[in-house]
């Protein structure tokens, strides 16, 4: 990653710092935390001490829509395959709800589409739709639903 690319916050990001909404990690929000629209990539590098993965947490934040640059040629180089394959495993999460819940689902899949793309913001927008179904469908679906979503999540 270029030392001198400076990221800024965007609203997505704004709203997390201040919301918790997204239940980022503890390395992603620190890394978010950082970013200040000011500083490059070299001092981010300087604050965060010892964060040795600082680079690729950005990247993750950008790719996610919470930090952006101004940089016309800059692209997030995390591997397109992992990325992928948490896309895929973010569709099979919805159309688990789907087949589970039918009309009822779109509260659970807007919650799984606005989960943070790394599996730990999978497995948490899961615990939290299974909350949602059981407290406002069925408690059977709700246990059906953790159960299908846990095996998909174990694959990964």
């Amino acid at each position: 990653m270029d030392s001198s690319l400076v990221f800024s916050k965007t609203s997505k990001g704004e709203h997390e710092i201040a919301s918790r909404e997204y239940h980022l990690n503890q390395h992603h929000r620190i890394a978010l935390i950082l970013v200040d629209g000011h500083s490059d990539v070299a001092r981010l590098h300087h604050k965060a001490g010892g964060l040795a993965e600082l680079e690729s947490l950005l990247e993750s934040l950008a790719v996610d829509g919470f930090i952006s640059t101004d940089s016309p040629t800059w692209q997030p180089t995390l591997g397109t395959h992992n990325r992928d394959k948490l896309f895929s495993l973010k569709a099979e999460l919805i159309d688990t709800a789907v087949m589970i819940l039918g009309g009822d689902a779109g509260r659970v899949t807007r919650k799984l589409r606005d989960a943070v793309n790394d599996k730990d913001g999978l497995v948490y927008a899961v615990q939290q739709c299974k909350k949602l179904v059981s407290l406002t469908i069925d408690e059977e679906k709700a246990s059906e639903f953790q159960k299908k979503c846990d095996a998909l999540l174990n694959r990964a």
